[in-house]
């Protein structure tokens, strides 16, 4: 699995999500691709704001244990995975907002 944290990767990732269209079909999961931003930007948003999260019950539980095995992977996240409810997306977004802000966090890396 590509890192985030490597700067060629970060290069890749800019120029796939600049070609990502508003009417983009997804190839994984339920999201529209300004859902797909916005759900990404949350995610960062607690990395680049230190905005605190409120734990899911289960990550409680056995949360560091699948953030070890998930760490020590290769492999990307299943597909249908819980996701923490502060980083489900609106219905409805703003693709180009979410689009520009995703690009702006992955400037910042």
């Amino acid at each position: 699995m590509e890192s985030i944290l490597d700067k060629n990767q970060i290069e890749k990732f800019i120029k796939l999500s600049e070609e990502v269209q508003k009417n983009s079909k997804a190839n994984w999961g339920k999201m529209n691709a300004g859902q797909m931003f916005q759900h990404l930007n949350k995610s960062l948003e607690v990395i680049f704001t230190n905005k605190p999260i409120k734990r899911m019950f289960i990550g409680r539980i056995i949360g560091k244990t699948i953030l070890k095995k998930a760490l020590k992977s290769k492999q990307s996240i299943d597909k249908n995975s819980p996701t923490a409810p502060s980083f489900v997306s609106d219905k409805s977004v703003d693709f180009q907002n979410e689009k520009e802000r995703w690009i702006g966090y992955l400037n910042n890396f």
